[in-house]
């Protein structure tokens, strides 16, 4: 994506994250989102998830649920 696409997402998701108190986190993005409340984080993949809770997670991805 384009920084100019990646911009108009932010403006969409960090007021709607912030207006139901949730911290939005981009994973390891080069660029600067704090302005839309959006602070870097770190990439975590379904292997370092199920290591910390000791079990399997099965994704339907067809509906967008994790168990």
């Amino acid at each position: 994506m384009c920084k100019a696409s990646i911009e108009t997402l932010a403006e969409a998701i960090g007021p709607t994250a912030r207006k139901y108190g949730i911290e939005f986190q981009s994973c390891c993005e080069n660029y600067d989102l704090t302005a839309f409340g959006i602070h870097q984080g770190g990439c975590i993949d379904l292997s370092m998830i199920e290591k910390v809770r000791h079990q399997n997670i099965f994704i339907f991805q067809h509906i967008d649920v994790i168990i």
